[in-house]
């Protein structure tokens, strides 16, 4: 087989793929144990980006930079465990997008936490509003000092890493591939295509199925409020 080779068709359809994350979205599958009507598992992600592919110590990297407003326990890790899996042909970007939009539960998978790290806070607001009294929140006048701990520190730890344990191919090789397919499955048959109707469609859909319930609900507390009827004995 021929070497793979992270080219620019590669890294224009994994950029696609992360395009799918960006605004607002339900992220309740792409954390741990979040309730998909809690109001904290919606979040907004302002750019997701793939870089050009780089070496360190003879392990080649390619950097996803994402910038959004706040993060859930896991989620970006589980964002990267999924895209992976689309760009591998493990599950389809449909999969992916259904999994932002359904309330049902998917079985996303978590990517090694082997070269996530914090870059930099963005005090956007902050500096807006105080321009003209405080000297700015940013590191763009230590970018050279942050890119040196970068290539210094950072990068050769993931490099070492990735040589002396395998991270990232053994994760790739113990993907539960079944179990998450399982999971879409079921939750698409329990969304019922909820997940890509409009808002009108889907609210008049949960109208009826509250109806419904409510309807059965009734039905039961009747049968349960009427007099039992002692059976007559038949002549002889």
């Amino acid at each position: 087989a021929e070497p793979f080779v992270f080219d620019e068709a590669v890294r224009a359809r994994v950029n696609k793929i992360l395009g799918n994350y960006c605004g607002t979205h339900n992220f309740h599958n792409y954390t741990i144990r979040v309730d998909p009507n809690d109001a904290s598992a919606m979040r907004y992600i302002i750019s997701f980006e793939c870089g050009e592919p780089f070496v360190i110590d003879g392990v080649e990297f390619v950097r996803t930079t994402v910038v959004g407003q706040s993060f859930m326990l896991h989620q970006i890790r589980k964002l990267i465990g999924t895209m992976i899996g689309v760009m591998r042909g493990y599950w389809t970007e449909e999969d992916q997008i259904f999994a932002l939009k359904t309330k049902e539960s998917c079985n996303t998978p978590m990517a090694p936490e082997l070269g996530l790290f914090l870059c930099e806070c963005i005090y956007h607001a902050y500096n807006n509003r105080y321009a003209e009294s405080h000297e700015p929140l940013s590191l763009d006048d230590y970018s050279d000092a942050v890119d040196a701990f970068k290539t210094h520190h950072i990068y050769p730890h993931m490099s070492a890493t990735e040589k002396s344990e395998n991270t990232m191919e053994t994760w790739v090789r113990m993907l539960p591939l079944r179990q998450i397919r399982n999971s879409y499955e079921w939750a698409r048959k329990a969304d019922g295509g909820r997940a890509f109707m409009s808002k009108a469609d889907k609210k008049e859909a949960e109208k009826k199925e509250r109806d419904g319930a409510n309807k059965k609900r009734k039905e039961r507390e009747s049968e349960a409020g009427e007099p039992k009827k002692e059976p007559e004995d038949k002549p002889k």
